[in-house]
């Protein structure tokens, strides 16, 4: 079977994601469309083309040429060599991914859709429900990440549950090289004054309202025990996408770092942190999550989506429930008063190797590649012509 992949978001942490993915199906005939960004090393048995570049441009029209300039060079490659399966791992203009979705259906050939999210918690519009609701009915497989995913697509959306196949996030791990992580792990720990027997907690990656960042600035700014105590370390480091710091101005405990950052960096970043905080107010799973877990390092999450599914297999981290900030402050303070809980869980190497067996990506990719043959089996047969599609552009 040939199978076209589509990620148009591939970098950073996604497209390590889509090669540990790729990089684990088998059977199957696999052409990677994917973003120029993409910054991991080939993949052995597939063809790449990474034909996205629109993140790289300035304004919003630019951005919008751009994707839909790729999306149309996909289609012409899809009218001639008539894939089997297209799997699609994100849309971003809405638009264009409809319309392209309507062809592959005009043409019979089978959409697989990966939800990471049940609807977009970047950036929302009042249209997302029902734009999504009807992408979701015309996709001939959906690839969620959770049950409790599944069961609020379901519920909120209306999609038909057998259409639904959840397939868990792997465990993400970069490849970088740990002699220069740990060589900026000193430098990081002497710039920002972390010492030996320091608690540190660490928000990493796109600093967003959904992920509760609002709620760990609040916390900390309103915590006397938190904020003035010098043993304590808060670390932002990402791109803020609307979080007000303004009222961390002036704590020596809090740290924020608005920028993209390097891979080793980013990898420094975390083995510096003793517990890397995850209370989203909404997710279906998160990549941070895995990568933390990949590196030993504890979490604390909010009972949000997938996100405690980990702590059900081992003892990981940390469950908050509720995304509120009386239950993260609760917590936090727990934490702060037992440092050798965290100690304990962060020594705990059996648990995190459970969890790198529980999410391995090679059972993700065995599953993946049963889905891809199984929905093949649906043939859509209808009929099909170039002139027929491109008239209907």
């Amino acid at each position: 079977m040939k199978v076209f992949y589509i990620d148009p978001q591939s970098y950073n942490n996604l497209s390590v994601y889509d090669y540990h993915l790729l990089t684990h199906v088998r059977g199957h005939e696999i052409v990677y469309y994917g973003n120029q960004l993409y910054q991991c090393e080939p993949i052995r048995g597939v063809k790449q083309k990474l034909v996205f570049c629109y993140s790289t441009k300035k304004h919003v029209w630019q951005k919008a040429l751009s994707y839909f300039v790729s999306m149309f060079r996909i289609l012409l490659d899809v009218m001639k060599e008539r894939p089997d399966v297209v799997h699609v791992q994100w849309l971003r203009l809405w638009q264009i991914d409809y319309a392209f979705e309507r062809l592959l259906n005009r043409m019979g050939i089978q959409l697989v859709f990966t939800a990471h999210n049940v609807l977009p918690h970047n950036d929302p519009k009042p249209q997302d429900k029902k734009r999504y609701a009807k992408y979701y009915q015309m996709a001939d497989s959906i690839i969620v990440h959770s049950e409790r995913t599944k069961r609020e697509m379901v519920s909120d959306i209306g999609v038909e549950a057998d259409k639904i196949k959840v397939i868990h996030h792997g465990i993400l791990e970069n490849g970088v090289n740990q002699v220069d992580v740990l060589e900026r792990c000193e430098v990081l720990s002497q710039t920002l004054g972390i010492k030996q027997g320091d608690i540190v907690f660490s928000c990493l990656g796109l600093q967003n309202t959904y992920k509760g960042i609002d709620l760990v600035v609040k916390v900390w700014n309103e915590t006397i025990e938190l904020k003035e105590n010098p043993q304590l370390h808060l670390l932002f480091v990402g791109r803020n996408k609307d979080i007000d710091f303004s009222p961390l101005e002036g704590c020596g405990n809090a740290f924020v770092l608005d920028e993209m950052i390097s891979d080793v960096d980013f990898d420094a970043y975390l083995q510096l942190s003793s517990v890397v905080l995850l209370p989203y107010k909404k997710a279906s799973q998160s990549g941070v999550l895995f990568t933390a877990l990949s590196r030993g390092i504890p979490v604390l999450v909010s009972d949000v989506g997938g996100l405690t599914e980990p702590l059900q297999y081992a003892h990981v981290g940390w469950d908050i429930g509720e995304p509120t900030a009386e239950k993260l402050q609760r917590t936090l303070l727990r934490l702060v008063q037992n440092k050798g809980e965290i100690d304990h869980v962060r020594q705990a190497s059996e648990e995190f190797e459970r969890i790198k067996q529980i999410y391995s990506w090679e059972s993700i990719g065995e599953q993946t590649s049963k889905l891809y043959a199984c929905v093949r089996m649906f043939d859509k047969s209808r009929s099909f012509s170039p002139q027929s599609v491109l008239m209907s552009l």
